[in-house]
C-alpha cells in the first residue's frame, strides 16, 4: 500500500504566543480513568462530549473504548481472549463507534452501538479496514487490502440501506480508499495513488470523489486537496512572519477540513506544535499557557485532535519522563481557531 507522508517546513520561534492571557473562556480537564495503558484517542463526537479510541489490554492486545463525562470509560469486551479491537471514528452524537477487530489473521469492521452490541459491516477476512463514518453512523467507508497485489487496496462502502459493496477505482490506481463524507449524502471523498513520472519516483497522490457509488471524473486531480491546502496556508504564514531564524520540519498529526486548526510535532525536538488561523504557528505548551486555564507543572503536552465543532482540543500529558501518560481536553465557549491570544496583561478574545 502506498501512503502519503506530509512534512511542512515551519518556524517555531517566530510567533510570540504569550503566556498568561486572562479572560479566555476555556477549561482544562484531565481524564485520569484513561491514564492506565497506552491510550490513543482517535475520534470525538461533534461537541467533544464523547471520545473514542484504543488502549492496551494486558501485555499484548489492543482494546477499543468510549469515554464520556457522564459514564466514564467503557471498554469493548473481547469475544475471544486473543481478540484485538481498535476504534477509528464516531458518529456526530457519540452513540455509534466504528471499530475494527482482529483474531489472529481474521479482521472485521463493526459498528459498536450504545447497548454494547457489535453490528458487522464487512465480511470476515484478512484485510478489511474501516476508515470513516458519516454523521449519523449509517454509512461506513473503508478499504480491503489485496494481498495478491501488495500495493493495492479496494475501496468499499457499507450502509444500512444497501449493505456492503465495493466502490470502483480508477484504472491503474493503487491504494484507493474513502477519506471523508460530504455534506451531500450521495458524495464520498477519497484518495488514490499513481506511479510517479519516472521509474523510482514517489507515488503521486490523487483525489477522487464518488457520487451515487460512481466515480465523478471531474474530481480526479492531483493532491493537494482540502487538507493539504490547510498545510500550505500554515506554511505561507510561517514564512511571512518576521524574525524567522530557524526552520525545522513539522510532521502533521491532525488537521481539520475547514482550515482552522492544525496539530503537529517537530520530529527532532519532539515539541508539539499548533497552528490556528488566528494565531499562526506556536508551541502547544505556549498556546495552552496563554489561555486562562490552570495547568499542572512538570508536564509535556501533545495534541491529538479537535472536536468537529472546533471547541474541544484533546491530547495527552506526559510526566515523570514519559512514564505517566494522562489524556486531557480543553473546552472553549468559542471555536478555538477563532481565539486570538493577547499580549501579556490583556485578555484573549474571539475574532
Amino acid at each position: 500500500m502506498k501512503q502519503l507522508f506530509l512534512t511542512l517546513i515551519l518556524s517555531t520561534s517566530m510567533l510570540p504566543c504569550p503566556a498568561g492571557a486572562g479572560g479566555a473562556a476555556a477549561t482544562y480537564e484531565e481524564l485520569p480513568s484513561l491514564a492506565s495503558g497506552d491510550v490513543a484517542i482517535m475520534a470525538a463526537s461533534f461537541d467533544g462530549a464523547v471520545l473514542a479510541g484504543t488502549g492496551r489490554r494486558g501485555c499484548c492486545f489492543s482494546q477499543a473504548f468510549r469515554w464520556s463525562s457522564q459514564e466514564g470509560d467503557r471498554w469493548l469486551a473481547p469475544r475471544n481472549e486473543a481478540e484485538d479491537s481498535s476504534a477509528w471514528a464516531i458518529s456526530r452524537d457519540g452513540q455509534i463507534i466504528l471499530v475494527e477487530t482482529r483474531i489472529s489473521t481474521a479482521m472485521q469492521v463493526h459498528r459498536w452501538l450504545p447497548d454494547g452490541a457489535l453490528v458487522a459491516v464487512t465480511p470476515i477476512g484478512q484485510s478489511h479496514q474501516g476508515r470513516d463514518m458519516n454523521a449519523d453512523g449509517t454509512v461506513i467507508g473503508g478499504a480491503e487490502h489485496l494481498y495478491h497485489s501488495p500495493d493495492d487496496e479496494r475501496p468499499y462502502l457499507w450502509s444500512e440501506a444497501e449493505g456492503f459493496r465495493i466502490l470502483p477505482a480508477p484504472e491503474g490506481a493503487d491504494g484507493t480508499r474513502p477519506t471523508h463524507f460530504d455534506v451531500d449524502p450521495a458524495v464520498v471523498h477519497g484518495i488514490f495513488f499513481v506511479d510517479g513520472p519516472e521509474p523510482g519516483d514517489p507515488a503521486v497522490p490523487m483525489r477522487i470523489r464518488w457520487r451515487n457509488d460512481e466515480i465523478d471524473p471531474s474530481s480526479l486531480a492531483p493532491v493537494p486537496d482540502d487538507t493539504l491546502q490547510i498545510g500550505e496556508i500554515a506554511l505561507e504564514q510561517s514564512l511571512q512572519a518576521a524574525g524567522i531564524n530557524r526552520a525545522e520540519p513539522m510532521s502533521i498529526v491532525w488537521m481539520d477540513l475547514q482550515g482552522g486548526i492544525l496539530l503537529g510535532t517537530e520530529p527532532f525536538s519532539s515539541q508539539a506544535l499548533i497552528w490556528t488561523r488566528s494565531n499562526g504557528v506556536c508551541r502547544l505548551q505556549d498556546w495552552l499557557r496563554a489561555l486562562s486555564v490552570e495547568l499542572p507543572a512538570d508536564t509535556r503536552w501533545e495534541g491529538s485532535l479537535v472536536s468537529p465543532d472546533g471547541r474541544v482540543l484533546v491530547g495527552v500529558a506526559y510526566r515523570n519522563g514519559g512514564e505517566e501518560r494522562v489524556p486531557w481536553r480543553v473546552r472553549s465557549e468559542v471555536p478555538l481557531a477563532d481565539l486570538a491570544l493577547a499580549a501579556p496583561g490583556r485578555a484573549a478574545s474571539a475574532r
